[in-house]
């Protein structure tokens, strides 16, 4: 049992091809994607655009490296990962999640439901709540993959 691959690779390369797949299903909607963003400047979006598509097939394919312990997707992943740290902010801004929620809202209205919140909190608290996982995935996996003993595993 020594030589058990340790199950911490596994389960991290699983979540990440996972969140890359929910998150690649979410971004087929461009029109919404437009909408979410539509306080950035017009030329902006798209390019905003293909750099969350880009990330997020980064993140796929380094999800698929890591579950084969190659080192190179290891490397590529702890990349990926300060990116996001580094520009967690950029990634969720409060107008999204404020935008979203009035989606939902016009949603809701339309179809007879009446919504009990106040946007304004509710986007603030979604807001800091991303931000918060973001930073609390990326860190755990820098730490657990920069260790001396996990990177042995990879060659």
């Amino acid at each position: 049992m020594e030589n058990a691959k340790p199950k911490g690779v596994y389960i991290f390369g699983v979540m990440l091809i996972l969140v890359s797949v929910v998150q690649l299903a979410w971004l087929a909607n461009y029109p919404y994607y437009v909408y979410i963003f539509r306080q950035l400047p017009a030329p902006l979006i798209p390019l905003r655009f293909l750099v969350s598509n880009a990330l997020r097939i980064i993140g796929l394919i380094c999800g698929i490296g890591l579950l084969r312990f190659k080192a190179r997707y290891r490397k590529m992943t702890l990349t990926l990962f300060w990116f996001v740290l580094i520009t967690v902010y950029w990634k969720h801004p409060y107008s999204a999640f404020e935008n979203h929620l009035r989606h939902v809202e016009n949603i809701s209205a339309a179809s007879g439901m009446n919504t009990m919140f106040d946007l304004k909190l509710f986007a603030a608290v979604c807001t800091v709540v991303a931000i918060s996982l973001d930073i609390i995935f990326a860190s755990g996996f820098i730490y657990y993959f920069s260790r001396p003993k996990i990177k042995a595993y990879f060659k």
